[in-house]
């Protein structure tokens, strides 16, 4: 099943990538900074997370520096912007989309790839981001291979679950809602801005259930090297990953002949 999923996506390479690079350009049409808010919107976010932490909570970490923890709240919310933005736009895909739905030469199984590469851009600017900012604080990383590695391990474990949302929201129209709560409750209960250790020993189960938890750590193990790095964490993250896409593309196909018909 995953092997049939990477088969229909690399054949249909070409048309994903226009209709991404136009969906990213539709996007930011007509608003005055246009491509820019890319850079912009996780920057807001960085400050604003960052000021409520630092200004108003006053959480410190020991080992780390106000900037540092800045990068290291960024290392937490540039996987979650990732996330919850293919989460809640995916979630919508079928529905936006009923043109393409219709269209015999497009399949259904493409327009929540689109939505997620699409959403995507985000994630990878912000990335870059926060890669340039821990170079520029003279920390010299040995493990950047790995962020390339998580980033698509990152996007197949939400293609996978985007697939399950955008059919189910077809004929359950609160499912987009219900994402969205989710997401924010993700927020919270993700190591955005604390570290697994500062999280109860009774609460840690529910800490590795969380697939960005795992994310998170990964990133954190790259850039900053404050823990060896866990290959443990990386197999636990891509068997969830695997498992995700080829559950959500199965259930994809089996649910395409039933949301057709409300199309």
């Amino acid at each position: 099943m995953p092997n049939e999923a990477l088969s229909l996506i690399w054949s249909n390479r070409h048309a994903l990538a226009a209709i991404v690079k136009n969906e990213i350009r539709q996007r930011y049409a007509g608003s005055f900074l246009g491509i820019a808010w890319l850079f912009l919107y996780p920057l807001f976010f960085l400050a604003l997370y960052s000021g409520v932490y630092l200004l108003i909570f006053k959480i410190r970490v020991p080992e780390f520096s106000d900037w540092r923890y800045v990068l290291l709240v960024f290392s937490g919310l540039v996987p979650y912007l990732g996330f919850s933005e293919s989460l809640q736009q995916g979630s919508r895909a079928l529905t936006g989309n009923a043109n393409l739905l219709k269209n015999t030469v497009f399949a259904p199984e493409l327009i929540p790839v689109k939505t997620v590469l699409a959403s995507q851009a985000t994630h990878a600017v912000s990335l870059a981001v926060l890669t340039l900012g821990v170079l520029a604080s003279g920390h010299r990383p040995g493990l950047l291979w790995l962020l390339p590695v998580v980033f698509l391990a990152q996007i197949v474990l939400t293609q996978g679950i985007v697939w399950v949302l955008s059919a189910l929201s077809v004929a359950v129209k609160d499912v987009p809602h219900v994402t969205g709560l989710a997401v924010l409750f993700l927020l919270f209960v993700s190591p955005v801005a604390f570290t697994p250790d500062m999280v109860p020993q009774r609460f840690q189960v529910f800490l590795h259930l969380n697939p960005l938890h795992y994310v998170i750590a990964l990133y954190r193990a790259a850039l900053f090297e404050t823990a060896p790095f866990a290959f443990r964490d990386l197999l636990i993250l891509a068997g969830m990953s695997l498992a995700a896409f080829a559950g959500g593309f199965y259930f994809f196909r089996k649910m395409k002949g039933v949301f057709l018909e409300y199309v």
